[in-house]
């Protein structure tokens, strides 16, 4: 049986109640969609020059589904997001998130791993392996 996830942050709090604010009104998954969507184009925009037309376009397709007022709330999800990592990088906000909105489908195994379950499967691991590609011959290292 799958763990519960309960919020248990300030952080958590807060994007959650924003997130809902907007998700009233719009698909929740197009909501989540869109706005992971729009914070990827613009930490990429950033090291990536060369996409950042396509990217761009991209983004302004998705900030027009959106009136101002929701605009703004987008911008404090990223904020929070943003500070939430600050405060603890070794956590994974989004796919405690991602649960905890019940955005998770169980039959496409879109589930969420918990930090600390994750850090025993590594822990498990060979030292300074952290990954596999499935390819033979590929691992990833420290």
């Amino acid at each position: 049986m799958a763990k519960k996830i309960s919020i248990k942050t300030r952080h958590e709090k807060d994007f959650v109640n924003t997130f809902e604010k907007i998700a009233y009104r719009y698909d929740p998954r197009t909501v989540w969609t869109d706005f992971v969507n729009m914070v990827a184009c613009e930490i990429s925009n950033v090291v990536d020059l060369e996409m950042k037309e396509e990217r761009g376009k991209s983004y302004a397709a998705t900030v027009s589904k959106y009136s101002k007022g929701d605009m703004d709330l987008f911008a404090q999800l990223e904020a929070t997001l943003v500070t939430a990592l600050d405060d603890n990088p070794a956590q994974d906000f989004l796919g405690k998130l991602y649960m905890l909105l019940g955005l998770g489908v169980s039959a496409r195994a879109q589930i969420f791993t918990p930090w600390d379950d994750s850090d025993v499967q590594t822990a498990a691991e060979p030292a300074g392996v952290i990954g596999n590609t499935g390819r033979k011959g590929v691992r990833f290292y420290l």
